[in-house]
């Protein structure tokens, strides 16, 4: 997926989602970002729940904030 030489700069755009969750008291779970795996899956849910614990957050390899 092309993004006109702005990949260096979307772990920045793609990682504010999940501060924005963390400030609503969810979790924002995902598993694979758009800017690197040409897709965007992603789950949201309280941030008590059983379904973001399952799933712990990680960086990886480009800097993305995701989940296993």
């Amino acid at each position: 997926m092309a993004y006109n030489g702005v990949t260096e700069i979307m772990p920045a755009l793609c990682n504010v989602d999940f501060a924005s969750m963390e400030l609503l008291h969810a979790r924002l779970v995902r598993t694979t970002a758009c800017a690197n795996s040409g897709k965007c899956d992603c789950t949201i849910c309280g941030d008590q729940d059983s379904y973001g614990k399952a799933h712990p957050e990680y960086r990886d390899e480009n800097g993305y904030r995701r989940n296993k």
